[in-house]
């Protein structure tokens, strides 16, 4: 991406020809639907289920993944965050935007499982309540809210595999 600008138009499936930065390996477009990422692996439903299908990738072997208007729709959020963990090699990144927990485009979308805020991936990483459901810290690189108007507001995340020691 060569602005935050772009980042946003492109989870918000807005023009995006020319702001994926060219990453060397393997990039896969989690809940793909329509948006076509140059050289990532779309992967989609009915074809593969979020909720209870791994990804077809050994551990470590991914450089880079993209969620765009994805992770609300998935009922098993616990087992997708971990199962993009595991395919990460360290230091790789996940690329995510979702809409915001007070967005129309939120609230207006009955098919929305999860709702999420500037605090929800801080927690989920921290939260050690359920020590069963405990997913792996990741490093937030990024992690801001952005839109035009109430009814787009969308977090925008950047997540980094923490490197092996």
């Amino acid at each position: 991406m060569k602005t935050l600008v772009d980042l946003f138009n492109l989870g918000m499936m807005r023009s995006h020809a020319d702001i994926i930065p060219s990453v060397e390996g393997v990039v896969l477009n989690l809940g793909a639907g329509k948006k076509v990422i140059p050289g990532a692996v779309p992967f989609d439903y009915p074809e593969w289920d979020a909720n209870c299908d791994r990804l077809p990738y050994e551990d470590g072997t991914v450089d880079m993944i993209h969620a765009y208007h994805f992770l609300e729709h998935v009922k098993n959020i616990g087992f997708i965050m971990m199962e993009m963990q595991r395919v990460l090699k360290p230091g790789g990144h996940i690329n995510i935007v979702v809409p915001y927990y007070t967005s129309h485009m939120q609230a207006s979308d009955i098919f929305h499982e999860h709702v999420f805020t500037e605090r929800t991936f801080e927690k989920m990483f921290n939260y050690g309540y359920y020590e069963k459901d405990k997913i792996p810290a990741m490093d937030i690189v990024t992690n801001f809210i952005m839109g035009d108007q109430e009814y787009n507001l969308a977090l925008i995340c950047q997540l980094r595999k923490p490197l092996e020691s």
